[in-house]
């Protein structure tokens, strides 16, 4: 008889392991799996990939992310650049460009610049300036959207070895 017992308890023991590792198991599974969701609708994040400077104004290159689960197709951008809160050049590019979902692009816009900022960055080629702070502002035309304005701003730096460029 008291074999009896203890093979059933054994079985009972065996029994609940299994219910709470499944129970467990389903847990984890819908944890993992519940938060997923698609993003869409969302503009592309801006930053100042670099600026070159040339000899009658300065190339700006603007990265462009796309955070959504689909492409962007951008029609057009206009962008402000200033340096030490002073305008630095304005300008536009009318280019078609289609950022892949999830995926990164960059635009290179050339821009006449004013004569005073690019003293500024003159100044910082040679060695005078070690950084100086830059703000952004553009206005993007993406297709299905309509047109979105965004900020962005930071420290620019010489880059070694490349003259008359700037991160």
């Amino acid at each position: 008889m008291k074999d009896h017992l203890r093979i059933r308890e054994r079985l009972l023991n065996r029994t609940a392991l299994r219910i709470l590792t499944l129970f467990l198991s389903a847990t984890v599974l819908a944890a993992c799996s519940g938060n997923l969701r698609e993003i869409t609708n969302q503009p592309p994040q801006v930053s100042l990939d670099g600026l070159e400077r040339t000899s009658d104004g300065i190339i700006v290159a603007l990265g462009l992310r796309n955070v959504n689960d689909e492409p962007l197709r951008l029609d057009g951008a206009s962008v402000t650049v200033k340096l030490d809160d002073e305008p630095l050049a304005a300008g536009e590019q009318q280019a078609p460009l289609v950022i892949s979902s999830r995926g990164r692009e960059v635009l290179r816009i050339p821009m006449p610049a004013r004569p005073a900022s690019l003293q500024q960055l003159d100044a910082l080629a040679a060695g005078d300036v070690v950084r100086l702070p830059w703000s952004l502002e553009a206005r993007l035309t993406l297709s299905g959207f309509g047109s979105r304005k965004t900020n962005a701003e930071g420290w620019l730096h010489r880059v070694p070895g490349q003259p008359n460029h700037f991160r």
